[in-house]
This record gives C-alpha cells, sequence and structure tokens, in this order.
C-alpha cells in the first residue's frame, strides 16, 4: 500500500508523517487498525532513508508482505493452539471419564489462552524487528531544505 503524507518530525533514522486518509480508506471496515477514526488526518512513523526534512510531501510504502507474515503468524499460532487445546480435551474425556463436550470446551479455552500468552510473551521479548512503513519518494521538498 502506498500512501503520501507531510513530514511532522524527522530524526534518528525515522519521520513522523501526517497522512490524509484516501476515500477508500474513509470507508473501510478496519479503518481504526491503521489511521484512526473516519475523516481525520493519521500520524504515523515511518523509517526515514532518504533524510526527508519536516515539511516535506513524501510518498510512503507500508511493507505488506512484512505484515502479511506477521499476521500469518499471530494467527497461525492461536489456531494451532486452539486445535492442540481441544485434542488435549478429548483425550482427557477418553482419560477421565468427562463429557466431550466439557473437556472440549475447557481445552479450546485453555488452547486459546496459552496461544495469547505465548503472543504476549513473544511480543514482549523485543528480538523482533518492528514494521515500519518506508519513505520511497520525496514528493515536494518543504522549506527545510537549502536552495539549490
Amino acid at each position: 500500500m502506498i500512501d503520501e503524507g507531510i513530514v511532522i518530525e524527522a530524526g534518528k533514522g525515522l519521520a513522523r508523517i501526517r497522512v490524509s486518509p484516501q476515500t477508500a480508506c474513509c470507508e473501510c471496515s478496519a479503518r481504526t487498525l491503521c489511521q484512526g477514526s473516519k475523516g481525520t488526518d493519521g500520524i504515523m512513523t515511518a523509517l526515514n532513508p532518504l533524510q526527508a526534512r519536516p515539511g516535506d510531501a513524501v510518498r510512503v510504502e507500508i511493507p505488506e508482505s512484512a505484515l502479511n507474515r506477521e499476521a500469518i503468524r499471530i494467527f497461525g499460532l492461536l489456531l494451532v493452539s486452539i486445535l492442540a487445546g481441544l485434542g488435549l480435551g478429548s483425550l482427557a474425556s477418553h482419560l477421565f471419564a468427562v463429557p466431550a463436550s466439557v473437556s472440549g470446551a475447557v481445552g479450546v479455552g485453555l488452547g486459546l489462552a496459552g496461544g495469547g500468552l505465548g503472543l504476549f510473551i513473544f511480543s514482549r521479548r523485543g528480538r523482533r524487528r518492528q514494521v515500519y512503513p518506508v519513505v520511497r519518494e520525496i514528493i515536494n521538498k518543504g522549506a527545510g531544505h537549502e536552495p539549490t
């Protein structure tokens, strides 16, 4: 996904960018996950390899492949943990003479809780590289640049 915005802060290899949501973004059901409420400008932090300065109009690319990998990891881990919990619950129903509906539901709940705890611990370890949008092009240089 490519978006355009104005740099409001820059430093330490990152830039804070004010982006106006596209018309399609305002109607998107997932808008709260990316830019906030309908009709307002959003502020994002992006990697700044081009050294854009405050006031510059920039084109920002959000690396969809990295976001897709993270989504697959998150939902894949949760799915595997739920299925493992269901399997263990089914096994427990045979071993302890508990109704399968009860042990299956408890197993799914414990699997989901275990997967959620695993994701929490995994995300807190800080070993994973954060996924940032990247400034790909300076469209229009702002007042922060020297005349050439």
